[in-house]
């Protein structure tokens, strides 16, 4: 059995935006209680969940492809 490398922090980003986004979906006033703050740091979440999994590719491309 192989061990992933892949980071499980950045694996449970998924939960923590899915949750952030269905509450905003479902409650108009979810974005009046963000502060700029909230929201940078949901930016730099989500920055970090798409950043990851390009890297972990490039880690593990096969050479030669």
């Amino acid at each position: 059995m192989h061990e992933s490398d892949f980071p499980p922090e950045v694996a449970a980003l998924w939960d923590e935006l899915k949750e952030d986004r269905e509450q905003a979906d479902n409650d108009i006033w979810t974005m009046d209680s963000w502060d700029d703050q909230a929201a940078v740091e949901a930016i730099a979440k989500a920055g970090r969940f798409v950043d990851e999994p390009a890297a972990w590719l490039e880690r593990h491309r096969t050479v030669g492809q």
